[in-house]
């Protein structure tokens, strides 16, 4: 990805969660990373696919940061850890809620790129938490 790309991305990012996805208009996040509309429209053909670019970078940081936090820990250890991570997360300043939920509520049925990838994230998510909560069916050896 180009340095004016990622710049573009990061921008949008970083205005979508101060604010919202409808009300950040393509012309503020030109103005904000300091890129021309035509450099802008280049990498992005338009706003839905930026934000479908914003959700996708989001989606993989989330997980990388997760699974780094979590690291080599098991079962309900792993569970204490997920809950921590998001603690600390939702006590950052810059914390505005889930981008992938806010994404969904402010799109339409027919965003159906954006409303898939907010489903993918969560249910990622879940299948995620779920790994550590199984437990394996204890034998009873009393009879």
């Amino acid at each position: 990805m180009s340095k004016s790309a990622a710049k573009i991305l990061s921008t949008a990012e970083q205005l979508f969660n101060q604010h919202s996805f409808n009300a950040v208009g393509v012309d503020l996040i030109r103005d904000e990373s300091g890129c021309s509309k035509t450099t802008l429209y280049t990498y992005f053909k338009n706003k839905q696919q930026l934000v479908a670019s914003v959700l996708k970078k989001r989606d993989i940081q989330f997980r990388q940061s997760l699974c780094d936090f979590v690291g080599e820990a098991q079962s309900l250890a792993a569970i204490e850890q997920i809950f921590d991570w998001h603690v600390m997360w939702f006590q950052q300043d810059h914390f505005k809620g889930c981008l992938f939920v806010r994404a969904a509520g402010e799109s339409s049925q027919q965003d159906t790129e954006i409303l898939n990838l907010a489903k993918q994230h969560k249910h990622w998510l879940y299948e995620f938490i779920a790994q550590y909560a199984q437990h394996p069916q204890a034998t009873s050896s009393s009879h």
